[in-house]
């Protein structure tokens, strides 16, 4: 609970998201938006409209605590930076 008290809902994007990123970061060893909508969500397999409508606003978090700049956040792709293909452009 101490973690959800210090979240605030800012940037467009809600607490309970916010909560989620910053748990998965802090506790299970999340390091890019793949890694988050993949297994910390599963969102990417089983609920795609809920991945297109927060990808960009959560990738930009991963950009602001990992502190990437442009290139790294291409979108919609994030190979350059990680290895792994955030390629979310499905219809």
């Amino acid at each position: 609970m101490q973690l959800a008290e210090k979240i605030l809902e800012t940037e467009g994007v809600p607490r309970l998201i916010r909560l989620l990123i910053q748990y998965s970061v802090h506790y299970e060893m999340v390091m890019t938006a793949s890694d988050f909508f993949v297994r910390r969500t599963g969102a990417i397999l089983f609920n795609i409209e809920w991945v297109k409508k927060w990808k960009y606003l959560i990738i930009r978090m991963f950009q602001t605590i990992f502190n990437w700049d442009e290139k790294v956040t291409n979108f919609p792709n994030e190979k350059a930076h990680t290895g792994h293909s955030l390629s979310l452009d499905v219809g």
